[in-house]
């Protein structure tokens, strides 16, 4: 019988400790080669697209047509950051293994960091993840793509005297704070999985027409929210009051992902919110990459990171956190 993808010699290539043994060189080396692999690792600049000198002093580069000094993390999601970049590779490596997400709060304490530190560098690798997915169109002629939602926040704390309690089944005694995951994913080898955060599940068939391409077979549940796909797509359809396959349809991949994402959700405490999609976009892609290895799911997150442009609503995120409070904002 092989071996669990979590325990095989491929998930554990790229330990702390082989961080913490590189040189400062072989970091550098490893951020510049993530940077710009069609290169080699030879820098660019990346406004005018040409090369650059360097590195010269505090490990700066120089374009020769602009002029422009620039870094191996200028204009990228980790830009402003005021940590070694050995710092970063441990904390980017330690969050791109962890099979159900990485809490801020235990990396924070773990190396000594300030929390809001740890906890916009985790938002600006969200970031990347979702820069990885857009525009992506999943499916295809004869291709079977599963979809289903779920829904998350909004919990309701019951009242302490029975007589005061109400059935929180019903919708008049549901939280307006939760919101529905839509996800479609594809059942094949390599397959993509695409998440949407609406309010109501009946949403989520506009949305899931924009990224599954004609042709495809959509295997959903019996909720009247999927009624829209049946005129557009060859769908089956399963009840799951009487079962969760009949043979002929299931939604177990989807069913998989959302198990999955209530772990994650268990690993954070709280994942509702504005946050939110950050978050299903982070559990569909560790569902996506979770079979690579250690070290080549840390290069990839890497990667993305280095070649997608600055979150705005992480940018100077500490300095705007003071202005905030500064000003009486909330």
């Amino acid at each position: 019988m092989p071996a669990h993808y979590l325990i095989t010699p491929a998930s554990r290539d790229f330990p702390l400790l082989t961080v913490m043994s590189m040189t400062d060189d072989a970091v550098f080396r490893l951020f510049c080669l993530a940077r710009w692999p069609n290169t080699e690792g030879a820098p660019v600049c990346d406004r005018c697209n040409l090369p650059a000198t360097g590195p010269h002093s505090r490990r700066r580069f120089r374009c020769l047509n602009c002029g422009r000094l620039f870094t191996v993390t200028s204009g990228t999601a980790l830009a402003y950051l005021k940590l070694p970049l050995r710092l970063v590779l441990i904390l980017v490596a330690q969050w791109a293994i962890a099979p159900k997400g990485r809490a801020a709060r235990y990396l924070s304490q773990s190396f000594g960091l300030n929390y809001r530190t740890v906890f916009s560098l985790c938002h600006k690798l969200r970031h990347a993840m979702t820069s990885d997915v857009v525009g992506q169109q999943i499916g295809g002629p004869g291709v079977e793509v599963e979809a289903d939602g779920c829904y998350l926040g909004g919990h309701v704390r019951p009242t302490n005297w029975v007589i005061n309690r109400r059935d929180r089944r019903f919708a008049r005694n549901k939280s307006d704070k939760r919101w529905v995951v839509v996800v479609v994913r594809e059942r094949r080898p390599n397959g993509r999985t695409l998440v949407f955060v609406v309010k109501h599940e009946r949403q989520g068939a506009a949305l899931i027409a924009k990224v599954v391409r004609p042709g495809s077979i959509i295997h959903a549940d019996s909720h009247f929210a999927w009624l829209e796909l049946d005129a557009l797509y060859e769908t089956k359809r399963i009840n799951h009051e009487e079962a969760y396959s009949d043979g002929q349809a299931c939604t177990n991949h989807a069913e998989s992902f959302f198990a999955r994402l209530r772990r994650l959700e268990a690993e954070h405490h709280h994942i509702a919110g504005p946050y939110l999609l950050r978050y299903a976009t982070e559990a569909a892609f560790r569902e996506d990459q979770r079979r690579l290895s250690a070290a080549d799911a840390t290069y990839l997150l890497l990667h993305l990171a280095l070649n997608s442009k600055p979150d705005r609503e992480f940018k100077n995120y500490r300095d705007l956190k003071r202005r905030r409070r500064l000003s009486g904002q909330h």
